[in-house]
């Protein structure tokens, strides 16, 4: 739903394309939560950290570029291509696939689009590259230094984008300064949440709820552009995953919200090739009015299935990876986005079960 509002119609979120940046304050959070001790202790470097982000992101990417060009190849095919999918061949698809891979931008293709085989990895990029930074200047981004950054990224959000747009920009190579502010302001702003976090234990259930219901009312908020774009990114957003941070989840819950938080990044690295083919069945079937299917489901429910499905896979991919024997061990057993979850004793045998299942 981040991108589908522009062709499904109001019953899904006009503001959805902000959801990345709430999505760059939690990769900030987790970063820090799982990483600052081990980077403080020096038992973690640049290049480790490197090399574990990749290992662990890549399968999910390689999958996603997989099935976006298969996808391409059969909107080519039916001769639905046009208005939908930017190439002419399937030759041109192979090429995009394999910068794709690499996540080289590719701006030649449509003329503004950084991967024009699946437009989203965008924000992936910069999100690796913020993450790469993060490692990088670890010991100088503290106190003072990273609120500096922090108000500096503020103002490069607020003065790249044009008074009458929104926020929806960072996608075209011609925003890349703006989309390199949206990542790393809302990364550092989960940092920092993350590190002022551990001074203030208070915790409450209805904190949880009250962001939940707050994000949902932003998503479907009937208002303006670029004011309240600007208020809720840097405002309200790290408001509400602070917010969100005081919950202490019980056991089912925690499962719930380990599994979707688990399956949210395939999610939406798949979610809009499959976009691309539901207009393009709208075309071949001869819908010309695109609110005609604003109830349908099927594509939703796509998209998640898809999803679980690429999430189990991520496992399988990484278990064979050539590379997989030197890091496996410590990326399977290091904090990572289960974080949260781990003061339950519960929790840690029900994770370890899911861990078992994905290898078998």
């Amino acid at each position: 739903g981040v991108h589908a509002a522009t062709l499904f119609g109001p019953l899904l979120p006009a503001h959805g394309y902000l959801a990345v940046d709430f999505f760059f304050i939690l990769s900030g959070i987790v970063m820090a939560a799982s990483y600052d001790a081990r980077f403080a202790d020096g038992t973690l470097d640049l290049r480790r950290f490197t090399a574990m982000r990749l290992i662990r992101l890549m399968p999910t990417i390689a999958a996603a570029t997989l099935i976006a060009a298969l996808l391409s190849v059969a909107i080519l095919v039916t001769g639905r291509g046009g208005g939908v999918i930017p190439f002419e061949s399937a030759g041109a698809i192979a090429v995009s696939a394999g910068l794709t891979l690499f996540l080289v931008p590719q701006p030649w293709v449509d003329g503004r689009s950084y991967y024009p085989l699946n437009g989203p990895f965008w924000s992936l990029a910069f999100e690796l590259l913020v993450n790469i930074a993060f490692a990088a200047f670890w010991r100088w981004l503290h106190g003072l230094r990273l609120l500096a950054v922090l108000l500096a990224l503020a103002a490069g959000v607020v003065l790249l984008i044009p008074v009458e747009g929104s926020f929806d920009q960072g996608f075209a190579i011609e925003h890349a300064a703006l989309a390199a502010c949206r990542a790393g302001f809302g990364f550092f702003a989960g940092v920092a949440l993350a590190r002022f976090e551990s001074r203030l234990p208070i915790r409450s259930t209805a904190a949880v709820w009250v962001a939940a219901g707050a994000l949902v009312l932003v998503f479907w908020a009937p208002v303006g552009q670029f004011g309240f774009d600007a208020g809720v990114v840097l405002l309200l957003f790290p408001a509400l995953a602070w917010a969100a941070m005081r919950f202490e989840p019980g056991p089912r819950t925690g499962m719930v919200a380990l599994f979707l938080g688990k399956a949210s990044y395939p999610v939406y690295a798949l979610h809009m090739p499959l976009l691309l083919v539901t207009l393009a069945g709208l075309q071949l079937i001869g819908a010309r009015d695109l609110q005609l299917i604003k109830k349908d489901l099927a594509h939703p429910l796509i998209v998640m299935l898809t999803g679980m499905y690429n999430l189990r896979c991520h496992a399988r991919i990484l278990q064979k990876s050539p590379v997989q024997w030197r890091y496996f061990h410590e990326i399977w057993t290091c904090p990572n986005d289960t974080y949260y979850f781990h003061n339950s004793l519960f929790l840690r045998r029900k994770i370890k079960q899911l861990r078992l299942a994905c290898l078998t």
